[in-house]
């Protein structure tokens, strides 16, 4: 789950809490919390995933989005903004740059995809809301996320593309 997102890391840190919890202490009481616990936490991913389909995103278009919007509080208008750019960026990296054979080790086809995150971002992401530092960041999330799920050679994490 956090390797197809990296924002669900909240979920897996209290998935391990929920278990260093059981470890410590057995007793009825500890076990009913417990999977009391786990219950939220299941139900709250359900949510997770109720939101990604109502924002009309994959999963891992979703991945991108939620980089993009991570501590922005977003108008109605900049929110569809910045979901058109994580499926048009998306798109884009994945007609050609992200299908090069381990594409990550190779230090041109990298520097394309980052150039080509570094410029949609620049180009894109509303201004004033977000400022260049915040879109240099946003283009290092974005590529450091991108290294992961997509392997190259049109396979990646969500499946083939």
């Amino acid at each position: 789950m956090v390797e197809r997102n990296p924002l669900t890391v909240d979920y897996y840190n209290r998935y391990q809490e929920i278990i260093e919890e059981y470890n410590r202490g057995k007793d009825e009481v500890v076990i009913k919390e417990t999977f009391r616990k786990l219950i939220e936490l299941v139900n709250s991913y359900s949510e997770e995933e109720a939101d990604t389909k109502r924002e009309g995103l994959t999963d891992e278009q979703k991945a991108i989005f939620d980089i993009l919007r991570h501590g922005k509080k977003l108008e109605k208008k900049e929110k569809n903004e910045i979901k058109k750019i994580s499926i048009e960026l998306l798109d884009e990296l994945k007609k050609d740059k992200l299908k090069v054979e381990q594409w990550s080790d190779k230090s041109v086809t990298a520097a394309a995809v980052f150039n080509t995150v570094s410029k949609t971002l620049f180009e894109a992401l509303p201004y004033p809301t977000y400022q260049t530092d915040e879109i240099d960041l946003k283009t290092n999330l974005v590529y450091a996320h991108l290294k992961h799920p997509y392997f190259g050679g049109g396979l990646s994490l969500y499946g083939q593309y």
